[in-house]
């Protein structure tokens, strides 16, 4: 997430092999049902003003159900089904105030292998073991445990449908992708259909940083987490409020939608990217997530792409800055590997 301050969200992405195609299934839409949900006994995270397992979305271990409509996935509130639209969720195990669930794997019955263990204040005090988990009556059977040790991932040793094979779409050797907006009045955002005459591209440059490691009684580098930023370029909306333009390929991008006074009146919050010779097309901007394009005609797509590509004189500055550039040494302790943008330059 962008200007997140030590924040990170999980959500549900899907996207082809080679990476293009990216769409996001579930996401920020539902995070306030996130934040509201009791999530069981207290741990030394709620501690903080703002409690990082209320402040995120933490979706992981995301497996199709044979259904083809739903997604299950390991989240905080213990098994979710993700599906079929973008705001909409069913927490599945009954016991999540009380038990921990993760890794699950759908069986063919619609049934569920997982990992699960009783929820403790102190995760020594964990024992995770291997369960068969029907969704249908909520009943949880015990396969194997050991206590000596966390099992998890169980597969059953089964034939299984070989994946799809997708041809790969992005051009190895390309320098640049693009994007098309359909249109940025198409949102959520009451300020942008009215005021919006304008559209700004940062980029999330690649930058390196030092750090200690933990053989050393004291730090080599104070990290200020965060991201070193170049501005591509700006230009005026279509008058439909479509823009269509050429940006760097493989690298992490937001844009911003400006007033004529050049203010922002629309922020994109996580970064996007397109792969090398990608175009990747959407609807709007925090637009309705069960909307569609289809019919539309944007004025920009008539037009070649405007380039917004790098030539050295851009605007740079410091972003997506944690906890206002502060750290207190206990998190900085946590935090000391490097969390910048870690891709290649091209």
């Amino acid at each position: 997430m962008f200007y997140a301050r030590n924040k990170t969200e999980l959500t549900l992405h899907a996207m082809h092999p080679d990476g293009t195609q990216d769409v996001v299934l579930y996401g920020p839409e539902r995070r306030q049902f996130w934040r509201t949900l009791d999530h069981g006994p207290r741990t030394p995270a709620d501690i903080q003003e703002s409690p990082l397992t209320h402040r995120v979305l933490r979706m992981t271990q995301p497996q199709p159900m044979p259904d083809a409509r739903h997604v299950i996935v390991s989240t905080q509130g213990g098994l979710v089904l993700i599906g079929p639209n973008r705001n909409t969720e069913r927490i599945i195990t009954p016991d999540y105030k009380q038990r921990a669930y993760t890794t699950p794997f759908p069986l063919p019955d619609g049934r569920v292998l997982c990992s699960s263990t009783l929820k403790a204040a102190n995760n020594k005090k964990g024992d995770l073991g291997l369960y068969l988990f029907d969704p249908a009556g909520g009943k949880l059977e015990l396969i194997y445990n050991d206590p000596a040790s966390a099992d998890f991932e169980p597969r059953p040793v089964m034939s299984r449908r070989p994946p799809a094979v997708h041809p790969a779409k992005a051009r190895r050797h390309a320098y640049s992708g693009r994007f098309l907006c359909s249109s940025v009045f198409a949102t959520q955002e009451v300020d942008v259909p009215v005021r919006g005459r304008l559209v700004r591209l940062i980029e999330g440059v690649p930058v390196v940083g030092r750090h200690s490691t933990q053989t050393n009684p004291w730090p080599v580098w104070k990290n200020h987490g965060g991201t070193f930023a170049r501005v591509l370029g700006t230009v005026p909306l279509a008058p439909d409020g479509s823009f269509h333009v050429e940006v760097p390929a493989d690298r992490l991008m937001h844009f911003q939608v400006l007033d004529s006074d050049r203010r922002v009146v629309g922020n994109q919050l996580p970064w996007i990217y397109p792969r090398p010779g990608e175009l990747k097309s959407c609807g709007g901007c925090h637009e309705n997530p069960h909307t569609s394009t289809r019919g539309n005609d944007p004025l920009a797509s008539h037009y070649p792409p405007i380039k917004f590509l790098p030539n050295g004189d851009e605007f740079t500055y410091r972003a997506k800055a944690w906890m206002k550039g502060y750290l207190p040494a206990e998190v900085e302790e946590r935090t000391r590997t490097v969390r910048a943008v870690n891709l290649l330059g091209r």
